[in-house]
């Protein structure tokens, strides 16, 4: 889930997304994590407005994604549902061996340190994958991904009923997430929160 924001630089965003896209990169999804603008255009893909990222609706009423776009879609699905069921694991040596297929190495340990905090309090950090995908930019092998979470799609559980607690999220969430062409896998690197309001 990308309530969890890893930090890293944002110089590659920044020249993936045009000049328009200044991305400032924090751990989590805060308050303190400056937002940045999406560019209005992007040059390869149209928005894909729907409730499930790989579901019928989504091939459906999908754009023309090139080859490569649908290998990104289909990177940042899998490495969402790893962040799931690595958080749900609430242990660090089995959290990293489900992370590393879809994460970058340098990202795992920002991942598995913001799982930790949510662990020492017997909470669990998760949720919903009915994210809508917005955007994919591609460069060479770096891409990126513009994604919005609506209300509710963060989840805050107890570890011990699996019931969900505060805070319950009441806005949606635009990000852009990188993405790296490893070994020939795309595999999720920082995120940023952006500016430009999503539904």
């Amino acid at each position: 889930m990308r309530d969890l924001v890893a930090a890293g630089s944002g110089r590659a965003l920044g020249a993936l997304c045009g000049s328009a896209l200044v991305v400032m990169v924090a751990v989590g999804c805060q308050a303190s994590v400056a937002p940045v603008s999406l560019p209005k255009k992007a040059p390869l893909s149209s928005p894909l407005p729907v409730s499930s990222p790989l579901s019928g609706a989504a091939a459906a009423t999908a754009p023309a994604w090139t080859p490569q776009q649908r290998e990104v879609r289909r990177a940042y699905y899998d490495a969402q549902v790893a962040l799931n069921a690595a958080s749900d694991s609430q242990d660090p040596v089995t959290a990293r061996t489900i992370l590393a297929p879809d994460i970058l190495p340098s990202e795992i340990p920002v991942f598995i340190q913001e799982m930790a905090a949510f662990w020492q309090k017997r909470k669990i950090s998760g949720g919903t994958l009915a994210y809508h995908v917005e955007n994919i930019w591609l460069n060479g092998i770096t891409a990126a991904i513009a994604t919005c979470w609506p209300p509710g799609s963060f989840i805050i559980k107890s570890a011990a009923t699996g019931q969900r607690v505060p805070p319950f999220g009441k806005k949606a969430k635009n990000s852009v997430t990188q993405l790296d062409l490893v070994k020939g896998r795309w595999l999720e690197g920082p995120s940023a929160r952006v500016s430009t309001p999503c539904s």
